[in-house]
């Protein structure tokens, strides 16, 4: 971790090798004047801007769409073609029912609507008859005998009721096969089979759902927050979501706000994922993180090139050649970067390496490699 430097036990400990080489000195080694030497240094350049932080919210995820899946009837399970965790499409089959009696029943009906329609050919052959018989008595006579025309009467009834038997014999055998589709239940939408309600040989009915179904290609965050932080979302607006359980971090769109808070006290916000990979599983947890600015537009630099010494707070800038010490005041300190105000320059170079060996005015040379 990277801290301001603080002078105080440095300069101790300078003081004591210090007095060490005098003692050598005055013990007979001999003295040499040497010129000045430059001092070197390492340096990176000062900067203007924000200091930002993160505030992380612990939310959780959730599939966008969920359908629970009731049998549309009762009945045994005779087969299950899917088990959770497996991938399902729109109108895959998922299970059937014991279709035994549905299909007899299809059956029968199926024979009745033939028979329905056998006697309204019989019907209709009948009032054709009647009505040749009519033709070659008014032919014959010049007129429609009584009997005849209660014969085609008669007829034209039968046909009527023949044709409204086929119809609702028809009816009947749409609904027999209804019904024995209902005995095979499939996917309303695409997903991820989170449960399955039942095993084959168990009777199933529609008091309870036989499968549930997550839609993870999209998913929500859901994540509670304080009214104070309710105004750090903006729908439609993007947030970066961190997800630890695969150490991603992707972007999030903020669904509308609640306008209530829950019984927590809190507002649930729904933050938007689409789930690329389907390598996110509904239920993990999730963290926001929400940017917080704590300083704007002040100067930043390096917490390590701060020297602190007693009250004072310090950096070195090399200006000429020169190492010209410059008084800072910290608005705010993270362990890597520093918000400061100081009369300093956006692009000046601040030293980070050697300013513990340097005085205000010492001639300096700037090593090259960074930090």
């Amino acid at each position: 971790m990277k801290q301001r430097i603080k002078l105080g036990k440095i300069a101790a400990v300078l003081v004591l090798a210090s007095g060490i080489a005098l003692s050598g000195c005055q013990m007979g080694m001999p003295a040499e004047d040497e010129e000045e030497r430059d001092i070197p240094v390492r340096v990176t350049e000062v900067r203007v801007g924000n200091l930002e932080q993160y505030v992380e919210i612990v939310g959780v995820t959730k599939a966008e769409k969920e359908y629970s899946i009731f049998p549309k009837m009762s009945g045994e399970l005779a087969a299950l073609h899917v088990d959770v965790g497996d991938k399902v499409e729109p109108g895959q089959l998922l299970a059937e029912l014991d279709d035994r009696d549905l299909r007899l029943a299809v059956e029968m009906e199926k024979a009745s609507l033939d028979i329905s329609r056998n006697q309204l050919e019989n019907a209709r052959s009948a009032q054709r008859q009647a009505e040749l018989a009519a033709k070659a008595s008014l032919a014959q006579t010049g007129e429609v005998d009584v009997q005849i025309e209660e014969n085609i009467r008669q007829a034209s009834l039968g046909v009527e009721q023949a044709e409204m038997n086929v119809r609702m014999t028809e009816l009947r055998v749409r609904q027999a096969e209804e019904r024995l589709n209902d005995t095979k239940i499939v996917s309303p939408g695409s997903g991820t089979v989170a449960s399955v309600g039942a095993h084959v040989g168990e009777l199933v009915s529609g008091q309870a759902p036989l499968f549930v179904i997550v839609s993870d290609e999209t998913l929500l965050v859901e994540a509670p927050v304080s009214a104070a932080q309710l105004s750090l979302f903006v729908p439609g607006e993007e947030k970066d979501i961190f997800f630890p359980t695969n150490g991603e971090t992707r972007k999030g769109v903020v669904r509308p706000l609640p306008v209530a808070a829950g019984q927590t006290g809190l507002y649930n916000v729904e933050i938007a994922v689409e789930n690329d990979g389907l390598n996110i599983l509904p239920g993990v947890p999730a963290k926001v993180r929400l940017p917080q600015v704590l300083a704007s537009d002040a100067v930043l630099l390096p917490t390590e090139a701060i020297v602190e010494s007693g009250d004072e707070e310090y950096v070195f800038v090399v200006r000429d050649g020169k190492a010209v010490k410059v008084p800072v005041q910290v608005l705010h300190a993270q362990t890597d970067l520093t918000a400061v105000e100081a009369d300093l320059t956006e692009g000046e170079q601040v030293v980070i390496r050697g300013q513990l060996t340097l005085t205000d005015g010492a001639s300096v040379i700037v090593m090259e490699g960074g930090k």
